[in-house]
């Protein structure tokens, strides 16, 4: 007989794994507030937006010379043009996907390991587990009071302790909600497009200029599905989370950076809600929210859609097979429409995520009280007076 796998060390027997010491949560929550996630988001979507600038305005800063640490670099003229609105189209969608994913990953957190969410965020080990989480939300949607408590404060303005009427609060929980919802749905929908950018930059820019038509099956003039720059990539299943069916295909998606950076940007504001709530509850330190209305959802996501005159958001080809007897398939085609929403008014006047108004979040008396207590430090890079919080 082989000899098993999980033979003991000198036949000692395994120690049962001990668990953690609850009293270094106040100094894991203090350090993991010092933080500011939102701001590495902000970050990266202004310095993007700067790639649309003209050259005039980018020549000075492009014309200095940098240094980080003990790396040099000199000056330089700014990228061509046609280089700089590549690079959008592409970062933005990373931009994105990053963005809605750390808001997934600090909602759950939030809510699953109330005590500690820094661990909530390090023990989520495995892809599958996270968009187990996403399909939760795509399908059932989110619990109202669990999403004012996260990103509000409380449940209504009285227990959030801010200075906002009831629909004004009950319309930011609401537009939190289907910001939530379009995080979900868009990581687990357009996983492909998102990797192939993320890892080894697979994505490949069509030509502006292409243009997809269709017969209509009656005869007649060919309609316009899709034209405008456009993303392909390929990918081995048909969808996202498919275990079976054909294998190998193209896909060409229309890119569309102004959705991408505007939900962006909302999903940063939340995010910094999230952070300041979070950081009054552990750390017991006053702070700010934005307040979100559901036209600026509505806004942000549809707006470029219709502006685009686009119908289908992705189209996909099956990549020809070649049987035994040497023949080639015919290759089959796939379309993703692009999705509007019935109750969204496309008169809105162009959106303009920057406006968003944020309100006083000032500390409660309940927030003084720890949430747990330990009598020493355990860690050494502690915030002072952590152990207290």
């Amino acid at each position: 007989m082989g000899k098993s796998r999980r033979s003991r060390k000198n036949g000692a027997a395994q120690q049962p794994r001990a668990g953690l010491a609850s009293e270094q949560f106040s100094e894991l929550n203090a350090t993991f507030y010092t933080g500011d996630p939102a701001e590495y988001l902000r970050m990266r979507i202004e310095s993007l937006s700067l790639m649309v600038c003209d050259d005039s305005a980018l020549a000075p800063a492009f014309g200095s010379a940098r240094r980080v640490g003990i790396a040099e670099f000199g000056a330089m003229p700014p990228p061509d043009e046609e280089a700089r609105v590549r690079y959008v189209r592409s970062e933005a969608v990373v931009i994105l996907h990053h963005s809605a994913e750390t808001l997934l990953r600090m909602y759950f957190a939030h809510v699953d390991y109330p005590h500690c969410p820094w661990l909530g965020i390090a023990s989520s080990r495995t892809p599958g587990e996270f968009k187990d989480k996403c399909l939760e939300v795509a399908h059932h949607g989110v619990n109202r009071d669990t999403v004012a408590t996260v990103f509000m404060g409380g449940t209504d303005p009285r227990d959030a302790a801010v200075r906002l009427t009831d629909d004004q609060f009950e319309a930011s929980v609401g537009a939190l909600t289907s910001l939530i919802l379009f995080c979900a749905e868009r990581f687990l929908s357009e996983s492909f497009i998102y990797n192939a950018a993320k890892h080894g930059l697979s994505t490949v820019h069509l030509d502006p200029s292409t243009r997809f038509e269709v017969e209509p099956p009656g005869g007649g003039d060919r309609i316009p599905i899709s034209s405008g720059s456009m993303l392909t990539y390929l990918h081995k299943p048909e969808r996202p989370g498919s275990r079976s069916g054909p294998e190998w295909f193209v896909s060409a998606t229309g890119t569309l950076p102004d959705q991408d950076l505007g939900v962006a940007l909302l999903i940063q504001r939340a995010v910094s809600s999230l952070w300041d709530v979070a950081r009054r509850r552990y750390t017991g330190q006053s702070g700010s929210i934005s307040v979100f209305s559901p036209a600026m959802i509505l806004d942000s996501v549809y707006g470029p859609v219709q502006n685009s005159l686009n119908i289908v958001r992705t189209i996909s080809f099956e990549l020809p097979k070649k049987g035994s007897d040497g023949s080639i398939s015919e290759v089959r085609v796939n379309f993703t429409r692009q999705a509007l929403d019935e109750g969204w008014d496309s008169a809105t006047p162009g959106f303009r995520p920057v406006n968003l108004v944020r309100v006083d979040l000032p500390r409660r008396q309940r927030d003084l009280q720890p949430i747990t207590v330990s009598r020493q430090n355990l860690l050494p890079f502690s915030p002072k007076g952590s152990t207290r919080v």
